[in-house]
C-alpha cells in the first residue's frame, strides 16, 4: 500500500512541476491517519483536486465491519425469532392433536 501510496504522490508532484513559473508544492502524507498535506498555488491545488478526483475510491474497512457486525446482529435476531415461530408452531400442533380437530393447512418446510 506504501508503494503505490509512493507512486501517487510522484506522478501528482511530477504534473504541478510542469509549470515552471510556481514553485514546487509541498505534498506529504501524515501516516497514521493517512491524510495529504498539501501546500502550494491556488493553480496546483485545483490540479490535485483534478487528479484526486480521478483516483478509484478506497473503501472504508471499518465501515464494512461495522456493516458487516449489523447484519450478524440481524440474522441472529431473525434466526430467533424463527425458531420461536417454530417453537409456537409445534406447540400449536400438539394442541390441535390433542384437542382432536384438525389442522386445515400444512405448516411449509
Amino acid at each position: 500500500m506504501r508503494k503505490s501510496l509512493n507512486d501517487i504522490l510522484s506522478l501528482i508532484q511530477a504534473a504541478m512541476e510542469q509549470d515552471s513559473q510556481e514553485p514546487a508544492p509541498t505534498l506529504k502524507v501524515h501516516e497514521p491517519t493517512r491524510e495529504l498535506i498539501f501546500k502550494g498555488s491556488p493553480w496546483q491545488q485545483s490540479i490535485l483536486e483534478e487528479l484526486l478526483s480521478t483516483l478509484p475510491t478506497v473503501p472504508d474497512e471499518a465501515a464494512h465491519l461495522r456493516e458487516l457486525e449489523d447484519l450478524r446482529k440481524r440474522l441472529n435476531e431473525v434466526t430467533a425469532m424463527s425458531e420461536q415461530l417454530e417453537a409456537v408452531n409445534r406447540e400449536l400442533q400438539v394442541r390441535l392433536s390433542t384437542s382432536g380437530a384438525s389442522p386445515t393447512t400444512q405448516p411449509a418446510k
